[in-house]
């Protein structure tokens, strides 16, 4: 049983940092983007 929950709190952490990974990646890309369009201008 606790071996199981032990699982079932690793895979919810590394879920939760993949979702925080792909915050981060929105982030940077429009970042980026905007960076693009300032160079543009």
């Amino acid at each position: 049983r606790l071996q199981q929950n032990d699982l079932d709190d690793k895979e919810s952490n590394s879920l939760k940092e993949e979702q925080q990974l792909k915050e981060k990646l929105c982030l940077f890309i429009s970042y980026i983007k905007q960076l693009k369009e300032q160079v543009a201008k």
